[in-house]
């Protein structure tokens, strides 16, 4: 299947568990009207639908199944709705606590698996430790707003810090004295490094994936002319052959 597809695929199915993720949890946290309910699952089972063909898909091809069970459990108690089975089974009020216990580790179980898939684009782009790093750098100048900064509290910290690192400017909460000017500063300084390796690291991702699939695409080229030219060489042979036997019987 075409790269493009399959990647297309990829983020599609991220963006449907995420979505899945916010309306379970949304059920969980707040009373919702049956009609809500009512869509809420019917999202869900189409949800789990989709993960239990994916999950069925890379089973069949996978050459070793317990090996891929062992490592992809979790992704087999994704894709089933227990909480919207179970109901119908046992529609006893003791039970209602058990769903919802279900529905919260199937939250946790799809956020997992969307984690685990981010984590791999994060460890390829190099982008986990750029993260990490945004977000050291966001603790220590809340800190140090907070200590040196007289007219900052600990909330407008974190926001005047997390508004500057990504270069916004509202505008709205400004550095008053000296001290919170200075901090300020080295921050807007690290706010435009951080974000330009941001950009650095995600297009060279993008051009490194680009550049390996052209890679692939040569690569296959070459392996057809080469089998190509192997082919070309065997009908030689034969044709060579055939023209001995020929030679032969002439003069005979």
């Amino acid at each position: 299947m075409n790269p493009k597809i399959l990647y297309s695929i990829y983020i599609s199915l991220n963006i449907i568990i995420i979505i899945d993720i916010i309306l379970i949890l949304y059920e969980i946290i707040f009373n919702v009207s049956p009609n809500i309910a009512y869509n809420i699952h019917v999202f869900d089972l189409i949800v789990c639908t989709i993960l239990l063909t994916e999950f069925s898909i890379k089973f069949y091809i996978s050459k070793s199944k317990k090996i891929f069970i062992k490592n992809n459990w979790l992704d087999l108690i994704a894709s089933i709705p227990f909480d919207l089975i179970l109901p119908s089974i046992f529609s006893t009020i003791r039970f209602i606590r058990l769903i919802r216990l279900l529905k919260l580790l199937r939250v946790v179980v799809l956020f997992k698996k969307f984690l685990k898939d981010i984590n791999k684009f994060l460890k390829r782009s190099h982008l986990d430790r750029i993260l990490s790093g945004i977000m050291i750098t966001v603790l220590i100048f809340t800190v140090l707003l907070y200590l040196f900064g007289p007219n900052f509290n600990l909330f407008d910290s974190l926001y005047f810090v997390v508004v500057t690192i990504t270069t916004v400017g509202y505008g709205d909460i400004t550095p008053i004295t000296v001290t919170e000017k200075i901090i300020s500063l080295i921050l807007i300084i690290m706010g435009i490094f951080i974000f330009s390796t941001i950009t650095g690291a995600i297009s060279s991702y993008l051009t490194d994936n680009f550049l390996a699939k052209e890679n692939n695409e040569l690569e296959s080229e070459l392996n057809n002319i080469k089998s190509e030219l192997e082919k070309s060489n065997n009908e030689l042979r034969e044709l060579k052959n055939e023209v001995a036997k020929f030679s032969e019987l002439i003069k005979r």
